[in-house]
């Protein structure tokens, strides 16, 4: 059984929103159809939610967080929890 490639990619804290969404319509269209690559975009916090809504209809496609809290909630200022990464589409972390 062959197992499906991943290519992932993590912004870091180098793009803003104009950028990002340039970027991910880049991506979408130079990926073509290729349903054996599995692909993963890691923006920063401020963009989750806009990346994950360019990417809701497109196959194979997938947004992740680059850090989770290991707390469900409280007050951890600069912290996000599971919860609030899942709300916005992620899938990984």
């Amino acid at each position: 059984m062959s197992r499906k490639k991943i290519v992932a990619g993590n912004w870091k804290m180098n793009i803003n929103l104009g950028e990002s969404i340039d970027l991910i319509k880049g991506i979408i269209s130079g990926s073509g159809k290729n349903d054996s690559v599995e692909k993963i975009v890691f923006p920063s916090f401020p963009l989750l939610k806009s990346v994950s809504d360019l990417l809701l209809n497109e196959a194979d496609f997938f947004v992740g967080a680059q850090n989770c809290s290991e707390h469900p909630g409280g007050a951890y200022t600069g912290e996000v929890s599971c919860d609030m990464l899942q709300s916005t589409g992620c899938k990984y972390v």
